[in-house]
């Protein structure tokens, strides 16, 4: 830890040989704390991301930067205010922005007093062109030993968050929530709701215009996420529709990273294939043969079905299914019961025949068959 010290004077005065008076003023000590900062690149990047990369290392050297500064979590009793620190730039991003690796460590160097406190937040300026995903920070420097920063969520309860916090933390919440206003860019991370009021498109033709769906007293849900366009030209209540190939507003936090981005399109690209080529061997097949209507359904109950057991392949002792009910009296209360059942059985027969032959010797002994060619 290099230590700056502040200039100290003192003064004394002898009024006599036994009487001597010493005043000494100190200046708060500053102190210089190294933060490491871990950013993770892209693994494919196309064309316009490389040279808009490149734009951002020359930027950097002109003064561009990477600028962050620390929080404390303490109160400045003069400002009332939160402590910060000197702002600090990330250093050889120039450099450093063409490794071919996943992650890479830049490093800053942060001033702060001796009072300053425990550091609570560090506030993160991007002036580049090009977004670039910070994974955490970590500051070595304090006394209380290194600082891990994880950047992905707020380490505080809301009841619980320093007094040097809470206006960071309201400003947090305002760029979560918005203020209802404005449309949405892709670089937002508001979470504010409409209604379904873009599942039409009146301005194509008023066939194409479709009714808002929620928003009203009875029917208050379902909600989209709000992105503010405008109206259309021809209804006012509709909003303005967004065509391929323009992406939709979704909130920056929700959006897919690069790996899962790619994982949900292998997936999907699987998922279609994996009932495409089935459904085109089916159209293609001569033996594909559909029922065209209910009367070929009951063709099979009234005409019967050959089946064969698996068994006695040559064929001595074949067997027809048939719809026969058994002799019951027309006027029993069972027979509109039987009547209904007996389909529902012949069809359990067939499928369990598939399935497996000891069943289907189990509804030998028990469904009603009538032989054929013994």
């Amino acid at each position: 830890m290099d230590l700056i010290k502040g200039s100290s004077s003192s003064s004394s005065s002898s009024l006599s040989s036994s009487s001597t008076s010493l005043v000494s003023t100190e200046k708060p000590v500053k102190f210089k704390v190294r933060a490491v900062i871990t950013v993770r690149n892209k693994i494919k990047e196309d064309l316009k991301e490389t040279i808009v990369k490149h734009i951002d290392a020359l930027a950097d050297k002109i003064g561009r930067n990477v600028v962050l500064e620390l929080v404390s979590t303490e109160i400045d009793p003069k400002t009332k205010a939160a402590k910060k620190s000197t702002e600090a730039v990330l250093k050889d991003w120039s450099k450093k922005s063409n490794l071919k690796v996943e992650r890479v460590n830049y490093t800053a160097e942060f001033i702060v007093d001796s009072n300053f406190g425990e550091p609570g937040a560090i506030t993160v300026t991007n002036k580049h062109q090009k977004e670039f995903f910070l994974e955490s920070i970590t500051i070595e420097g304090f006394a209380t030993g290194p600082v891990h920063f994880p950047c992905n969520s707020w380490p505080y309860l809301p009841g619980d968050t320093p007094a040097g916090l809470r206006l960071l933390r309201e400003k947090e919440l305002r760029n979560l929530r918005g203020d209802g206003k404005g449309v949405r860019n892709l670089s937002d991370r508001i979470y504010d709701y409409d209604i379904y009021n873009d599942l039409g498109n009146p301005d194509k033709g008023i066939e194409y215009a479709r009714p808002n769906l929620g928003g009203s007293d009875m029917y208050p849900y379902p909600r989209r996420c709000r992105t503010g366009r405008e109206p259309s030209d021809t209804d006012m209540y509709a909003e303005s529709r967004v065509e391929k190939p323009l992406p939709m507003y979704v909130p920056r936090d929700e959006r897919f990273e690069e790996s899962k981005q790619n994982t949900f399109t292998v997936k999907r690209l699987k998922a279609v294939l994996h009932n495409l080529i089935p459904g085109l061997k089916a159209s293609l097949s001569a033996s594909n043969q559909d029922f065209n209507e209910f009367s070929d359904v009951d063709g099979l109950y009234s005409e019967g079905l050959l089946i064969k057991l698996g068994l006695q392949d040559d064929g001595s002792m074949p067997l027809m299914v048939g719809n026969h009910m058994p002799h019951v009296p027309y006027f029993s209360p069972h027979h509109v019961t039987l009547s209904n059942l007996w389909p529902l059985n012949l069809a359990s027969l067939l499928l369990d025949l598939v399935l497996d032959q000891s069943v289907w010797l189990h509804h030998l002994l028990m469904q009603p068959l009538t032989g054929c060619g013994c």
